[in-house]
């Protein structure tokens, strides 16, 4: 009985410091988009920055996003995103931006909902986007899957980005 307890007490310890020894995924570097595996959305033209440079800390991610669209041109958005999973507002070029950041149980997915409050030609849009950040074959790939609110519906697209050297 005694050795069941002392066994069942180290599988307890060893429990939590695998819970809390795991650090969350860091995506700081340069990441440029790998557009051979980017899939077909017909018409609807993609959003996807052909280039994003992350800076992580603990507290937050920076985000600088290098966007080409046939219908807005060449841009960059800017972003901070607090990791803590309280909200940030910021004012952009394009409206009011609110988001908040999640990390996956495991904190190798970390899920950014962002609503952008907008005034498209004289009427209020409000866009939402949910973004899933991954990182693939040991850091070295990163996957952003986004669902954006349209007209038409929910758009699911997923990207994926090479880390530059």
């Amino acid at each position: 009985m005694k050795k069941h307890f002392m066994f069942s007490m180290a599988v307890l310890c060893m429990a939590a410091i695998v819970v809390f020894a795991a650090k969350p995924v860091d995506f700081s570097g340069t990441w440029i988009l790998d557009e051979s595996r980017l899939e077909d959305t017909g018409d609807m033209p993609r959003m996807d920055a052909s280039k994003i440079i992350f800076k992580q800390d603990e507290q937050k991610l920076a985000t600088e996003r290098f966007v080409s669209n046939p219908m807005m041109g060449d841009f960059t958005i800017e972003a901070t995103v607090t990791l803590d999973g309280k909200e940030t507002e910021d004012e952009t070029e394009f409206g009011l931006r609110k988001a908040t950041a999640q990390w996956s149980d495991d904190q190798k997915e970390l899920t950014i909902n962002t609503t952008l409050l907008m005034n498209w030609d004289g009427q209020d849009v409000e866009m939402k986007i949910k973004e899933v950040l991954s990182l693939e074959k040991d850091g070295t790939v990163l996957k952003s899957v986004s669902t954006r609110n349209s007209p038409e519906g929910d758009i699911e697209t997923t990207a994926y980005y090479n880390k530059s050297k």
